[in-house]
């Protein structure tokens, strides 16, 4: 076939059509991927954003609400499922042959105590609540450490946690209890143990703290230096603010694909908080 001046054969036709098809469908081909690619960008962006605002969330959380909100198995929001890690931080520099426990004494909403004692994980919680004086008593033994509680009216709990390592370290802490709240602290005969109490405390404080072996009462209010008899040690840190609780926090997103939950996170918020805020809910 033959074309005249200007013209197109049809051949030559027929290869365009066919070369401008395989054109337009390579770049549909790239429209769609890139399409697909921007909506899990999307995905993870806004999945980021909620994860790294609860992370944020937890920061300005009082002990109680950070303990109830770690409890939780996990939270739906904007179509994702998060989940919540805490576990207690051990610094580098931390003795590793110690077992901590944390006793936060806080008002509460009838203007008695609430009592949170935490072990070496944040699973070991315990919260008591009573009135009037607080009793703690302590036994501590090869294996583990007990803690008997009783408030003024005669309510009692006990807990107890593993304490396998030479030393065991108690910080208390009473930054946020009330004006006049007696708290008493009982230490049992020691065997070959060696046990350590801090008291966080404000430096004016209006409550009463002491602490009772069988050889001696210590005032910490009274406390400017460390007392140590045998193998019982007790030191007074008088601060303006709380020492906190150093605690590692993980926030975890997860998408829903075909009506289940993916076992992979698309996004995580993580990293170390500092839990200092030991005022109750109705205290802030």
């Amino acid at each position: 076939m033959t074309k005249g001046n200007g013209g197109t054969t049809l051949i030559e036709l027929v290869i365009a059509l066919a070369v401008i098809g395989i054109l337009c469908s390579s770049f549909l081909g790239i429209q769609l991927i890139f399409a697909k690619i921007n909506r899990i960008s999307r995905q993870h962006l806004t999945a980021g954003s909620i994860a790294g605002n609860l992370y944020e969330l937890a920061k300005g959380m009082t002990i109680s609400e950070f303990i109830d909100w770690t409890s939780a198995d996990s939270i739906l929001q904007d179509g994702f499922l998060f989940t919540i890690e805490a576990e207690r931080y051990w610094p580098k520099t931390s003795p590793n042959n110690m077992d901590y426990i944390d006793l936060i004494v806080t008002q509460n909403s009838d203007n008695g105590f609430l009592c949170y004692s935490i072990g070496n994980s944040i699973d070991e919680t315990h919260v008591f609540s009573g009135n009037g004086p607080l009793q703690i008593k302590l036994i501590s033994d090869n294996t583990n450490t007990k803690l008997l509680l009783e408030d003024g009216e005669g309510n009692t709990a006990s807990y107890s946690f593993d304490s396998v390592k030479a030393d065991s370290v108690v910080n208390l802490h009473t930054h946020g209890i009330s004006e006049g709240q007696e708290i008493i602290v009982l230490i049992e005969e020691q065997t070959n143990k060696n046990m350590k109490i801090y008291v966080y405390e404000p430096l004016l404080y209006n409550g009463c703290t002491k602490i009772q072996s069988e050889k001696q009462e210590v005032n910490t209010k009274e406390l400017w230096q460390a007392y140590q008899h045998d193998n019982l040690l007790v030191t007074s840190r008088k601060s303006v603010t709380p020492e906190g609780i150093p605690i590692y926090l993980q926030v975890k997103a997860y998408e829903d694909i075909g009506g289940e939950w993916d076992s992979k996170p698309i996004s995580r918020r993580q990293g170390v908080i500092i839990c200092s805020n030991f005022l109750s809910k109705s205290s802030k």
